[in-house]
Formats: structure tokens, C-alpha cells, sequence
């Protein structure tokens, strides 16, 4: 792993490889790396529920991560523009593309994708081993360092399809959404952390559905707020 430089581009602590039938993975062992591996290749918490990826289709990873969902993707021949604004994790999502021989299909941006253009305070989880809950919300008690982040709709240029797990900042770029007709597969993961409110999440969830056929999520869902652990859901859209 040496000739991958993750130590030199300032990734800390230990790292191992993780193997999964034909990929491969750095992994930092005891954190959510190696928990997100077989959510997204095993159990296919993202995709299981939307028609397949297709070779050829174009597709955006919003929070990348180390690079599960933005491999699976690509390796089934699809282009994937994979968005990661925290620093150690982007660096180890390039080593994981270059050691899935995915380079081809993937291009990694160091950035955050929001609502709006600029620049904003990515706030860093306090927990060592959790590394996937950056997030742009306000969060005052965490360390926080400032992201460049790119409009969303402004990524969507001959896009097929969208995963977007972005801690919350899904929120706002549903609530500003005019219409998704340019994107014909959506999954992504839905924060109640940054809204408990449920009649927020069935609204938003309507007006996915003025543009997709299918929206599919839990439906086992009582009371005026979402009080469950996690605090998140997944979603898929279609048409």
C-alpha cells in the first residue's frame, strides 16, 4: 500500500487492505470503513431497490466517502463523478479507485455539493472511528474546517443517475428542487437528525414524486417525528 502515498498525503493511523470477492479496499481498521464495504457491495443498501446499473450511464456520488458506492457503480461500466469534501477520506477514495483499476471511469472532486456555490464549514464527527458523518450542518461542539462547495444543480449535465448521502444537505436541494427531469435514478439517504418533522419528509417525498414514477422508502412511519435509531433512511426514486 506504500505506493498508494497515503501516508505522505497525511492519511493517519493504521491501514489494511480489505477484500471482497473481486475488489479491494484501504481500509482503516475499527472505524466505519469496515462496516460501509459490505453495506454497499454486500447488502446493497443503495441500489437494491432501483432498475440496475447500466454500462454507459453517468452517474454522480455525492458523499463518496473511501469509495464503495462510486466502485460498485463503475464496475459494472458505468462513469461515475465522485464528490468527497473531507480530506483523508478523499485521499483513500482515489487509492481505492486506482486500486480497483476504476480510474478510467471515475473522476474524484475534493469538494462538497449543496444547494448553492461557495465555500462552507465541514464539520468533522468527534468519534475516531466514525469517518462517513461529516457533515455541513452546524454541529458547534465538533472541529470544523472550510470545504469548497459546488451547486448541484450545476453537476447535472447528461447525468443518469444520483446517489446522494450528504448528512443532511440533501434537505435543502430537495426544498429548492423545481423538477429532476434530467435525472432518471435517484437513491439517496435521508436525514432526521437535520429534520424530525415527518410531514417535512412526506412533503419532500410528494414532490420527488411530480417527477419520478416510483419513489420507494419505509413507509412504517407513525408519529409527528422520526424518534428511531439511526436517524436515517434510504430512499429511491425511478422512471
Amino acid at each position: 500500500m506504500a505506493e498508494l502515498g497515503l501516508k505522505q498525503a497525511g492519511v493517519r493511523g493504521e491501514l489494511k487492505l480489505m477484500r471482497l470477492g473481486d475488489f479491494k479496499f484501504v481500509i482503516r481498521p475499527g472505524t466505519t470503513d469496515e462496516k460501509v464495504i459490505p453495506e454497499v457491495l454486500l447488502r446493497r443498501e443503495y441500489f437494491r431497490h432501483i432498475p440496475a446499473v447500466e454500462p454507459g450511464e453517468i452517474w454522480l456520488d455525492l458523499g463518496a466517502n473511501i469509495g464503495a458506492s462510486s466502485v460498485a457503480t463503475a464496475s459494472v461500466g458505468a462513469i461515475v463523478r465522485s464528490y468527497e469534501p473531507e480530506p483523508e477520506n478523499f485521499t483513500m477514495l482515489r487509492a481505492n479507485i486506482l486500486l480497483n483499476r476504476l480510474s478510467k471511469n471515475v473522476e474524484a472532486f475534493n469538494y462538497a455539493v449543496g444547494a448553492k456555490e461557495g465555500t462552507a464549514s465541514l464539520y468533522r464527527c468527534r468519534s475516531p472511528k466514525n469517518r462517513y458523518r461529516h457533515t455541513l450542518i452546524p454541529r458547534p461542539i465538533w472541529d470544523s474546517i472550510n470545504v469548497p462547495v459546488r451547486n448541484f444543480w450545476d453537476q447535472l449535465d447528461g447525468v443518469t443517475g444520483v446517489k446522494m448521502d450528504i448528512e443532511g444537505s440533501e434537505l435543502e436541494i430537495f426544498d429548492k428542487a423545481k423538477n429532476w427531469k434530467r435525472v432518471r435514478k435517484l437513491v439517496f439517504e435521508y436525514h432526521f437528525d437535520s429534520d424530525r418533522l415527518l410531514s417535512n419528509f412526506y412533503r419532500r417525498m410528494d414532490t420527488l414524486g411530480k417527477t419520478f414514477t416510483n419513489v420507494q422508502y419505509r413507509k412504517m412511519l407513525a408519529g409527528p417525528t422520526w424518534d428511531n435509531f439511526p436517524f436515517a433512511l434510504v430512499g429511491s426514486c425511478w422512471r
